[in-house]
């Protein structure tokens, strides 16, 4: 699925894949974005959240919601790529 995100804050789009994982990625002035660079949040259909860790892989959130800021474009390719192969 595929949906388009548009407000008086932000711009971007979610992309949930066949696993169920949900990539949503926002620009804008309400979000940890900035030129070149995007917000990214991930989680899947039991609502737990995931960031990348330092190692770069995909790391459940210990309690509620977690975003990476200000992530460049091509790493916002391989956390969709990632997400899709979880």
């Amino acid at each position: 699925m595929f949906n388009i995100v548009q407000n008086e804050f932000n711009e971007g789009f979610q992309m949930t894949f066949s696993n169920k994982m949900t990539v949503s990625v926002q620009c804008g002035r309400m979000s940890h974005s900035g030129h070149g660079s995007a917000e990214v949040a991930i989680w899947d259909d039991n609502d737990t959240w995931f960031i990348l860790d330092q190692d770069d892989n995909l790391t459940p959130v210990e309690d509620g919601t977690e975003v990476m800021g200000w992530v460049p474009v091509d790493q916002v390719a391989d956390i969709i790529s990632k997400v899709t192969n979880f």
